[in-house]
């Protein structure tokens, strides 16, 4: 049952960009201890070293390669320049 709700904890880290730290922060513990106060917080190590690397080995297939990004960026770019210069 943990397991789902550690999984939950670390999409809320990764999505949100917030810091391993945040489940030392107060507000945080609170928010979890009232919503689910059975639950014990996953620990930062754990969350860093565990569950946020299983995540990114997961979504790595789903992005697009580097060259791909990079194409789409100097397409942009000239795009942007011919729009420029008809202004």
């Amino acid at each position: 049952m943990g397991c789902r709700k550690d999984k939950r904890a670390a999409e809320m880290i990764a999505l949100d960009f917030r810091p391993f730290s945040i489940v030392n922060d107060e507000g945080f513990i609170r928010l979890f201890r009232t919503a689910l106060p059975k639950y014990k917080l996953p620990s930062r190590t754990y969350l860093s070293e565990n569950r946020i690397p299983q995540m990114s080995v997961k979504a790595m297939p789903q992005l697009p390669s580097l060259a791909h990004l990079c194409k789409e960026l100097k397409r942009f770019w000239k795009e942007r320049q011919v729009l420029e210069q008809e202004l």
